[in-house]
């Protein structure tokens, strides 16, 4: 079932104009203010708008956060999949693919934090409010940086070394998302790591998942449920 959108489209220029800076507005309070501590009336000051405009495209702060979630998403996925189609496959091994893959990863999540913590945040609360084109332009970013390892078939030592590499892929991504937008959190900074440790720690995990082989059946290597549902 097709979500519904929360953010009035705007029929105008002028109104698109005034939707822009209000989002723009929004990302610019956000980097040195968490979602929560923004308030409607930080919003249309810093955008130069009356707080008529925002109401007449959002019924609540809460329903701007949808409309981010997809504007980062149309921003970072073609940006990631442009650095992706410019690395050159056939100069490295399976090692060196892993530390660019780490570095890209750790690069996207460092560039925008301050934004990247609040639409996760926003997406493990509301799941349901992510939009069926969003998620599957993201399903297809995340093969696009798996299939970059399928060149790297016989040093992988897994049945399936593409549905490996999403599932290593997942992995490091989990670490370094809390690592680096949740390293205030409790969790988080019981083990503390430094930038370069954290590099080294997601470069080593991801390497040696992919060159350990898994016992029989493979669960690692077993279609995702996202496969199996569409």
């Amino acid at each position: 079932m097709p979500t519904k959108p929360r953010v009035t489209p705007p029929l105008q220029e002028r109104s698109a104009r005034t939707l822009e800076r209000i989002v723009e507005a929004t990302e610019d309070l956000l980097r040195t203010k968490s979602f929560e501590q923004v308030t409607v009336r930080d919003i249309v000051r810093k955008a130069k708008c009356p707080i008529a405009s925002f109401y007449a495209r959002f019924k609540s702060k809460d329903d701007l956060l949808p409309h981010l979630y997809d504007r980062y998403s149309a921003r970072v996925g073609p940006t990631l999949i442009a650095k992706l189609a410019g690395i050159d496959t056939s100069k490295l091994d399976l090692r060196k693919a892993v530390e660019v893959g780490v570095d890209l990863m750790v690069d996207s999540y460092e560039s925008d934090k301050w934004l990247m913590r609040e639409v996760a945040l926003f997406a493990r609360r509301n799941p349901g409010a992510i939009g069926g084109e969003t998620r599957r332009e993201r399903a297809g970013m995340h093969s696009r940086a798996a299939a970059m390892f399928a060149v790297f078939g016989k040093e992988i030592r897994h049945k399936d070394p593409v549905r490996a590499a999403e599932v290593g892929i997942f992995l490091i991504a989990s670490i370094a998302r809390e690592s680096i937008l949740f390293g205030e959190a409790p969790h988080a900074t019981a083990t503390a790591l430094s930038a370069s440790q954290l590099r080294s720690t997601l470069v080593h995990t991801l390497y040696s998942f992919l060159t350990t082989p898994c016992a029989s059946p493979h669960l690692c290597c077993s279609p995702s449920l996202r496969r199996s549902r569409s």
